[in-house]
């Protein structure tokens, strides 16, 4: 988080940052929080991304907000002006994540089929172009994103997931209500991931199988064929 927040500043100045945190407690924390300028809340241990982030919504008063995540890192590439140049044709415009092993892809449409849900890629072919920034439609980005604040009115993330699937969940409910999702290649974030093996703790919280649960049954499915095109049933993970 520190290292994310520090980019930010680096490369946007005074932007407006919310941070919800939902982990341990940390004088560290909260010192460099009011050092850097950051409007900085404590969450109950444990509330799960979801609520940190229907928190956050609440808490920002701007037109428009950029989604962002703590292991992400902002430089010249990060290019938020693109996405919002995007805002003026969509009401979500999202960009890449770049780490060390090449650029992330999770753009695709969402196609149920009775009881399936299918991630079908999209790839950077016959691009289209608003004011000079390349783009596609999508049904879903990664979360790096600007998103008008009149969405929230009509979509927010369900609390009943702490982590798993809620990143889908949100994105077809985004779909569901009508709202046009872009995504552009030429604005590129850097994520340093961790990785949850090296910590048993950590993955204790990342992966649930009540999350798992939770979503196969709302939206009454049986598999899911990710961007992949692995399948997998609502216990693959455990």
């Amino acid at each position: 988080m520190f290292e994310c927040i520090k980019s930010i500043r680096e490369t946007y100045g005074n932007i407006p940052i919310i941070v919800a945190d939902d982990g341990y407690n940390s004088d560290l924390k909260r010192r460099k929080m009011k050092e850097w300028k950051v409007e900085y809340y404590r969450l109950p241990f444990d509330s799960g991304l979801p609520k940190g982030r229907n928190f956050l919504v609440e808490k920002a008063k701007t037109k428009y907000i950029l989604m962002a995540e703590d292991d992400f890192y902002f430089d010249k590439e990060a290019q938020i002006e693109k996405l919002m140049t995007l805002m003026e044709i969509s009401d979500i415009a999202g960009g890449l994540t770049r780490t060390p092993k090449g650029v992330e892809r999770y753009e695709a449409f969402l196609k149920r089929e009775n009881d399936i849900l299918k991630f079908e890629r999209i790839y950077d072919d016959n691009l289209k172009e608003f004011k000079g920034v390349k783009y596609k439609e999508t049904d879903i980005c990664f979360n790096y994103f600007v998103a008008k604040r009149k969405i929230f009115e009509k979509v927010k993330w369900d609390e009943k997931i702490k982590i798993v699937f809620e990143h889908a969940d949100f994105f077809l409910r985004v779909k569901e209500a009508g709202f046009k999702v872009v995504y552009t290649p030429e604005a590129v974030v850097k994520h340093r991931i961790f990785d949850f093996r090296t910590s048993a703790e950590y993955s204790k919280y990342r992966w649930r199988v009540e999350d798992c649960h939770y979503f196969f049954d709302k939206w009454k499915l049986k598999y899911v064929i990710d961007i992949n095109g692995y399948k997998y049933d609502r216990d693959y993970f455990f």
